[in-house]
């Protein structure tokens, strides 16, 4: 008789156990469910006017912003970064429901990067999802020449060799063209000639240049004169974030730079 009523107790103990987990369970799906977010999409194409290939290692980047107030900075709802080849492009962007106001506006932003340097972005806002604004969307980005319209560069390599010292070669320039340059004694200026592209494009110094004229040690002396000549002879460039590459006529790297400021 007692150990039956022990038993019955200890299978009542299980049942009531069982019966209470299965609860919780219940409760913690049915919470999980009616917090989760519910996931939407942003899609369509990033193009050019025409058809256009993408330098190698190049990222497109597509963001979701909120535009709805001109006094702040846009705030970015979600982001993505794809590989990008060629132009157009496709592109998808999940963004969670929850953060979306049916009073606010909201926009496409896409650029074009390549090491550093951004090569293509729209101009113009895009609108998507609210205030009649769809969800599919063709995003038209623009080129942003490198036309070495300012910066201070200073040299580090030059013919293939580095350069150490405390007064290495310097350009800087200030726009339209015009740049101020130091071999290390005397300083020089002038206007070059630049063709901007993508990541880089042609340019050329002039051969006569107004400066100081001052004595310099014989080690600077041979610096500057180097220096000099690798301008004369440079016909094209190329910059990568904060490196700056020149290039002769034979295609190879006559000077590198590293920008400081």
């Amino acid at each position: 008789m007692g150990s039956d009523l022990f038993g019955n107790e200890a299978c009542l103990v299980r049942w009531i156990g069982q019966m209470v987990r299965r609860i919780l369970a219940a409760l913690v799906m049915s919470t999980g469910l009616s917090g989760a977010a519910m996931a939407g999409t942003v899609s369509g194409t990033i193009g050019n006017v025409k058809p256009a290939e993408m330098p190698e290692h190049s990222v497109l980047n597509v963001r979701l912003i909120d535009v709805s107030r001109q006094d702040v900075a846009a705030e970015v709802l979600s982001s993505k970064r794809y590989k990008v080849d060629t132009l157009p492009a496709e592109f998808a962007l999940e963004y969670d429901d929850a953060l979306i106001d049916d009073r606010m506006s909201y926009a496409i932003q896409a650029q074009i990067l390549n090491k550093g340097t951004l090569l293509f972005t729209n101009t113009s806002v895009v609108p998507v999802l609210t205030r009649g604004a769809s969800d599919t969307v063709d995003v038209e980005v623009f080129p942003i020449l490198n036309d070495l319209s300012a910066g201070k560069w200073q040299a580090y390599e030059m013919q293939g060799d580095a350069l150490d010292g405390p007064r290495l070669p310097e350009i800087e320039f200030a726009g339209e063209g015009r740049f101020g340059a130091t071999g290390g004694c005397n300083r020089f200026m002038g206007a070059v000639e630049v063709e901007p592209e993508l990541t880089g494009g042609k340019v050329s110094f002039p051969s006569e240049m107004a400066g100081t004229l001052m004595a310099c040690p014989p080690d600077l002396d041979m610096q500057e004169r180097a220096f000099l000549k690798t301008l004369a002879g440079i016909v094209a460039f190329d910059r990568s974030g904060e490196e700056l590459s020149f290039t002769d006529e034979a295609g190879q790297i006559v000077l590198r730079m590293r920008l400081m400021r």
